[in-house]
């Protein structure tokens, strides 16, 4: 058997329907072996960047995602998608084209071809693994080491780089090594056993002992959210979330109250911020989450981390009363094994305050529905999610777009809604809403991005019409890079006008060099169904419209070009004490524990 053949076999046995491709010179082996796997089908985007994105939004679904690639600037182009598998655990397998191995040896470090890139060095800092095949015997074993490593413990990306003479090689497949799981596990994911009984019984013993208890979900929950929802529901504690846990509970439940962090809800905030005792659970706790001083992070709260990866325990710089490294199934199996007839938690006065925070600070203020001439972003955020199905899974970009519908978008009871929130790249949403269409039997998808964001991959609108995906492209134009300018009207403010910060601040705005094209236009020169919104009188219209086409739409939404991002966390105040800020004797009675003086000079926090 054709080793390229061996390959594109392997990857129809994981399951995959769909691969990712680019072709080039040094690829073209694999792709071509692709006519003999029936069960897989190649789908082609026009950037390396966009096919790992693809893919990783493609794994979100499907539970694993694969590229198929070329050598050098082919592979070059891979990274930025790989940095952001990378920050945001998901687990996807790049397999690159390279030069024959003669080449390879005779001219790597000192080459006149500069097709030669040495890729499997350049990310070994942003996989969990990357190999070269010296090897073709070898070719099974790599394989299947590498889709093991980048599923187990922390899930993550990994890169296979195939020289083009390997790629004809003739093989066995019934003569290959296999890889044997147990020597690929990872030692920095697993506590013994009895370690772990004796940790969950210690955290039973602080939950017990806990007045105002809170749990935090993390983006290491992917995989446990059943046993996580069955976890809080069962004691009754009051639950947030990070960004990479925003869809794990869905607005309406009763325990949830939003997601924390510089742009996180006030109510969570300060749910938070009032804990006695935090429950982390697949969480980094890093400045975003916590505030960039983190010693005000939960400061009177007893913390417990549960993570599979133990080096999160010394990034963070949050105080850890109790490290647990497990796999969160092992530590919710564990905890229900040893704590039968849990519904020993007596905090009724805590869940009334958080109620209260909850009453006192709604998402969307209701000025903001009086807005004209424009549309509000958290208002059109909120109309989405009443107007779209729980079936509809829903992908923000970055920057503003981003803040604006994780703070106010309400995700449904089941419905899906994610960014890449850790390297969170402009551009990023229309990317993987490829993947998530086709890993949902392409099924519509809602993909909000900037005019910024469009910009970056506005070639992808070629792929999703050719495919005839119905990816719904809201386009929320504010004409800017509004989360930019917000940071240089806080860092080099405060601007006597609007026309001011415009000349004050470069390459933000059309005023001072950024500009963006006609997307109606853009649109239509791809012959994809376009639609405006210009107003709050004319969302729901346009909303409904788009939904209902049975295609590609881009659905621009002409936002006020100086919207501000609100709540949020400016420098040198604790999580609880966003902007804007609450009145003093307001913040008092909120805080339980006590208040910080925002002018205290030990807080040293960015926004």
């Amino acid at each position: 058997m054709k080793l390229s053949d061996y390959v594109v076999h392997f990857l129809a046995d994981l399951g995959l329907k769909e691969v990712f491709v680019v072709t080039g010179g040094y690829a073209v082996n694999i792709i071509d072996s692709l006519h003999h796997e029936p069960r897989l089908k190649h789908v082609c985007v026009n950037h390396e960047q966009v096919a790992v994105m693809a893919a990783e939004g493609y794994s979100r679904f499907a539970g694993f995602g694969a590229t198929i690639t070329t050598n050098a600037p082919g592979a070059a182009n891979l990274l930025n998608g790989i940095v952001g598998a990378w920050n945001d655990s998901v687990p996807v397998l790049c397999v690159c084209g390279q030069v024959p191995r003669y080449v390879w040896n005779r001219y790597l470090g000192d080459s006149p071809d500069r097709e030669i890139v040495d890729i499997v060095t350049i990310v070994q800092s942003v996989t969990k693994a990357a190999r070269y095949v010296e090897d073709p015997q070898r070719i099974r074993y790599y394989l299947e080491e590498l889709v093991f490593i980048a599923k187990e413990g922390r899930p993550g990306p990994v890169l296979l780089d195939i020289p083009l003479d390997v790629q004809k090689a003739d093989i066995d497949p019934g003569g290959l090594l296999g890889f044997n799981p147990e020597e690929g596990k990872n030692p920095s994911f697993f506590t013994e056993s009895g370690i772990l009984e004796t940790q969950v019984q210690e955290t039973a013993t602080m939950m017990r002992n806990s007045k105002r208890p809170v749990v935090l979900f993390g983006g290491g929950l992917d995989s446990s959210r059943v046993a996580a929802r069955k976890f809080i529901e069962i004691l009754g504690v009051p639950t947030v979330a990070t960004w990479r846990a925003w869809d794990i509970l869905p607005y309406e439940h009763p325990l949830y109250f939003g997601t924390i962090g510089t742009y996180g809800n006030r109510r969570a905030n300060l749910t938070i911020q009032n804990a006695d005792l935090v429950i982390s659970l697949g969480a980094r706790l890093v400045p975003r989450q916590t505030g960039g001083d983190q010693s005000t992070f939960a400061r009177a709260a007893k913390k417990i981390m549960v993570d599979a990866d133990r080096s999160v325990f010394k990034q963070t710089q949050v105080r850890i009363d109790l490290p647990i490294c497990a796999n969160l199934s092992d530590f919710f199996g564990c905890f229900y094994s040893t704590n039968s007839g849990m519904n020993w938690l007596r905090i009724d006065e805590w869940q009334d305050t958080v109620a209260d925070f909850r009453h006192n600070y709604p998402d969307v203020p209701g000025e903001c529905h009086w807005q004209k001439g424009s549309v509000n972003a958290y208002v059109f955020a909120q109309v989405l999610s009443y107007m779209l199905p729980a079936s509809v899974p829903v992908v923000p970009d970055c920057g503003g777009n981003l803040c604006w519908t994780v703070q106010a978008f309400r995700v449904k009871e089941g419905q899906r809604a994610f960014s890449n929130m850790g390297l969170s790249s402009m551009g990023y949403s229309l990317a993987a809403t490829i993947g998530v269409c086709l890993a949902n039997d392409q099924k519509p998808v809602a993909c909000i991005i900037g005019d910024g964001g469009l910009q970056v991959h506005i070639q992808e609108l070629e792929t999703i019409k050719r495919l005839n995906l119905p990816i719904k492209i809201f386009v929320a134009n504010n004409r800017r890079y509004g989360i930019i300018e917000q940071t240089e009207r806080s860092w080099f403010g405060p601007f006597e006008s609007n026309e001011a910060l415009d000349k004050r601040c470069l390459a933000t705005a059309v005023h001072n060099g950024y500009s963006s094209p006609d997307f109606v236009e853009v649109a239509r020169g791809y012959k994809i169904k376009t639609i405006q919104i210009n107003s709050h009188d004319e969302m729901a219209a346009g909303i409904t419209e788009t939904m209902n086409d049975l295609g590609p739409v881009v659905c621009e939404v002409l936002m006020d070009e100086y919207q501000q991002i609100t709540p949020r966390l400016e420098f040198g105040n604790p999580l609880e004490n966003q902007h804007p800020l609450l009145p003093e004797e307001e913040l008092k009675k909120n805080m339980l524990i006590g208040t910080i003086s925002e002018t205290d000079e030990t807080l040293v926090q960015g926004i």
